[in-house]
């Protein structure tokens, strides 16, 4: 999946939680920064991959020269490629917690909620993909969320 088609996802997810579940965000201000998180939370699962949207964003993609791939040799090696770690329940708790232990400093948990929802939104919208997540790593197997005629091409 493209960057902005899991950004879009993200949002979506947050804007739901905002409003089924819990506000998150009251001016737009507030929005800025959840929205923010949310977008940081939406890209971050892609990390792992050198033509990702963060990546390119960031210039620690292959294509960048020495830091590009320096940055790419460090990546795969910390995270083992593509839709590897970055895309387990196990990495979103983990990222979860930091993101939540960084918010709590500036009394915004909001940030952190959205920042959550979306990189689980990731997840699971890569999960209805034909390729699918590890998401119950270790165990080495990759979770589908639909049945193999319905899965999209992404």
């Amino acid at each position: 999946m493209k960057g902005g088609s899991h950004v879009l996802i993200g949002w979506s997810a947050t804007y739901t939680v905002h409003r089924l579940v819990m506000p998150l965000a009251v001016s737009p201000v507030d929005w800025l920064f959840v929205l923010g998180a949310a977008s940081i939370g939406a890209l971050l699962p892609d990390v792992d991959s050198d033509e990702s949207a963060i990546r390119q964003a960031t210039h620690t993609a292959r294509s960048n020269g020495c830091l590009g791939r320096l940055a790419s040799l460090v990546i795969s090696a910390i995270t083992g490629g593509h839709r590897n770690f970055t895309h387990t329940f196990a990495a979103w708790g983990a990222f979860s917690v930091l993101g939540l232990m960084g918010a709590m400093q500036f009394q915004f948990m909001a940030v952190a909620i959205s920042f959550s929802i979306a990189y689980l939104a990731h997840l699971l919208a890569d999960a209805l993909t034909i390729h699918g997540v590890p998401l119950l790593w270790p165990l080495n197997f990759d979770v589908h969320l639909l049945p193999r005629p319905l899965r999209i091409r992404s």
